[in-house]
């Protein structure tokens, strides 16, 4: 099974061109949105070039990777 990352980002409100050059990146890497800026995909060269050009644009990103704990085996 692939590793999955998540990115997490902000982007200024007013940066209304950003927000959409970001968006259509994800969705052709076909990630998968989970909240407003929280997205999923197991392409992390893709991810990080994304999150490159947030942080180049002034927005603040956050790269992670995706680990499931359960709680009854703690």
């Amino acid at each position: 099974m692939a590793n999955s990352y998540l990115i997490v980002y902000d982007i200024r409100e007013l940066d209304c061109g950003t927000r959409r050059r970001v968006s259509r990146h994800l969705r052709k890497i076909r990630a998968l949105r989970l909240q407003q800026s929280v997205w999923e995909s197991s392409k992390l060269a893709e991810l990080r070039g994304i999150a490159g050009s947030i942080g180049s644009a002034g927005g603040k990103e956050l790269v992670l990777e995706k680990r499931t704990v359960y709680l009854s085996h703690l």
